[in-house]
This record gives structure tokens, C-alpha cells and sequence, in this order.
């Protein structure tokens, strides 16, 4: 009863319901005619399917298009990252091979460091003042790590190349100045009068003596080497010739001066083959034994100086 009033009560709700009914019940008919006469068939379509079918398609397009742009987004990202390891792997590469190369050249420099240490050894140099600090003990060992902390290897193994380049210039100048020290030394080594001039018995010590030729005492300022009327005579270190002539009591003599104070004489030889001015080196023969001079028969009477005062031959001669 109350529906009865209800809809008769509200005509345009109860058209309303009607329409709604018949859309409802609204297809869509599809008529297929095949050719040579055969039966015609016919589908009905609710429309509600063909919308709901139609509404299926375009979520499922949208659905599409979504899935591969996601796709295409992903493939664009995996791709970065395959870059990016490729990228962090050479250079986790480039680091092994950098920290490889200066433990090398470290190694390298601890062993001119020794080569050094026994080159001053060798001609009487006092050690380095400073021991220098290995860098390669700060070098991690092994591959490098990818990440914040491949970076942070990284840096630190930019700094240790910089320390490392540093030092080595550190060393080029230690050596140029450790050559000039050996060029230096091996100069004054040479120049020591260390060589004996001649080969014989020394018949007169340095010092204070009886006269051969009375039965005084006197000081002999040289040593006397007996030896052969003619036989070489040999610079005893190398410097230069200062002067050559006949001096009296000691007969044709040879000086040589051999530089930081140091000199010798060559007295009573025969001959003399160098004249002032000459460069000579030690053991280069420089006259021949005479006895020129005062003199009791052929002999050397080697003379050294240093500071201008004679002083015992002995103490340089090996």
C-alpha cells in the first residue's frame, strides 16, 4: 500500500526507474552476413558489457602503458648502475695498480737510501742526518673498496702520490748533493800524498839523526829511500806541480802541491820530467833517482809538508 502511494505520490521518480529499466535492457545486436548464401547469424551485445569490455581495455592500456614506462625507467636505472660499477671497478683497478707503483718506487728509494748510507761509509762520510718515513706504510694493502670509502682510499691515495713525488724530489737533491760531497772527497782521497814515491829500504828515518857527513846530530826532515841511480820516481798524490829547480843541499828537487795545506818534495834526483804548472796524478812518474845534490849516493830524500812545516812522511804513506 505504501509503495502504491509511494509511486503515484512521485511520477517523475517512477519515470526515472523505467528509463533506468530499459537501458538496462539495451543491446547491441551484430549481424553477420557470410557470403554464398549461408545462414545469417546474429549476436546480442548488453551495452553494459560492451562498456564494461570497453572500460577493461582502457585500464589495461593504461596498465600498459604504465608497466613499460616503469620498465623502460628501470632498464634506464639498471643500466646507470652497470655504468657506475664498470666506472668504480677501473678505478678500484687504477688504485692497485697506483699503490702497486709507489710500494715500487718506495722500495726503490729505501734502497738508493742504503746505496747512500754505503757510499758515505765508503769514502768517509758521516751518515744521512734524517732516516725518511716509508710511505708506502700508509698505502692500504689489497683491492680497494667500492662506496664512501673507495672514495676516501681514493683521496688518500692522491695524497700519498703527492708525498711520495715530494720526497722523491727530496732524494734528487740529496743525491746531487751527495755527488758533489764524493766528487768533493774523492778529490782530497786522491790528493792525499798516501803513495810511496819509490819502493826501498829507508835508510834515514824523519827526525833527529847523526850527520852522515859528521858526527853531529842534526834534523833530518825527510825520509831517505835507497834505491837504483835512475829508477822512477812517482807522485805520491795528485795536485799540481808548484815548482822544479836546483834548491841547495837537496839537488834538483820536484814540489808538488796537493791542496788543503798538503805538499811534498822529491829532492837529489837525476831527471825531472814534469815542470810547474802540471796537473799529475798519484803513482804518474815525475823524475828519476839521482844524487844530486849533497848527497852520499843515489837515494830519495821524500819531503811532505802541511801547513808549510815538515812533518813525518809516515803518517800518510800506506
Amino acid at each position: 500500500m505504501s509503495k502504491f502511494i509511494y509511486r503515484h505520490s512521485h511520477p517523475e521518480v517512477e519515470d526515472v526507474l523505467r528509463r533506468r529499466k530499459r537501458e538496462e535492457h539495451r543491446t547491441l545486436t551484430v549481424i553477420v552476413v557470410p557470403e554464398g548464401g549461408k545462414r545469417v547469424r546474429q549476436f546480442f551485445l548488453p551495452v553494459r558489457l560492451i562498456w564494461g569490455i570497453g572500460l577493461a581495455l582502457t585500464c589495461l592500456l593504461i596498465l600498459t602503458v604504465y608497466l613499460t614506462c616503469t620498465s623502460q625507467s628501470l632498464a634506464a636505472r639498471v643500466h646507470s648502475l652497470r655504468h657506475l660499477e664498470e666506472i668504480n671497478r677501473q678505478q678500484a683497478e687504477e688504485i692497485t695498480r697506483l699503490q702497486e707503483k709507489a710500494r715500487a718506487v718506495d722500495a726503490r728509494l729505501q734502497e738508493l737510501d742504503r746505496l747512500e748510507a754505503q757510499v758515505r761509509e765508503m769514502v768517509g762520510l758521516p751518515p744521512p742526518k734524517r732516516s725518511p718515513a716509508q710511505v708506502s706504510r700508509s698505502l692500504p694493502a689489497g683491492r680497494p673498496p667500492l662506496g664512501a670509502e673507495g672514495t676516501h682510499v681514493l683521496a688518500a691515495t692522491g695524497t700519498d702520490l703527492e708525498e711520495l713525488a715530494a720526497r722523491i724530489e727530496q732524494e734528487k737533491e740529496r743525491l746531487s748533493l751527495l755527488r758533489d760531497e764524493v766528487r768533493a772527497r774523492l778529490a782530497y782521497l786522491e790528493a792525499l800524498p798516501t803513495g810511496w814515491p819509490i819502493h826501498g829500504r829507508i835508510t834515514s828515518a824523519f827526525g833527529s839523526r847523526r850527520s852522515p857527513f859528521g858526527r853531529r846530530c842534526e834534523f833530518h826532515d825527510g825520509l831517505d829511500i835507497a834505491a837504483p841511480y835512475g829508477a822512477p820516481i812517482r807522485a805520491a798524490g795528485a795536485g799540481v806541480v808548484s815548482s822544479t829547480g836546483y834548491l841547495p843541499g837537496y839537488g834538483r828537487t820536484i814540489t808538488i802541491d796537493h791542496g788543503y795545506g798538503l805538499a811534498t818534495r822529491y829532492c837529489h834526483v837525476s831527471s825531472i820530467l814534469v815542470e810547474p804548472g802540471q796537473k799529475v796524478a798519484r803513482g804518474q812518474v815525475i823524475g828519476r833517482v839521482g844524487s844530486s845534490g849533497r848527497s852520499t849516493g843515489p837515494h830519495l830524500h821524500f819531503m811532505l809538508f802541511a801547513n808549510g812545516t815538515p812533518v813525518n812522511p809516515t803518517r800518510y804513506l800506506q
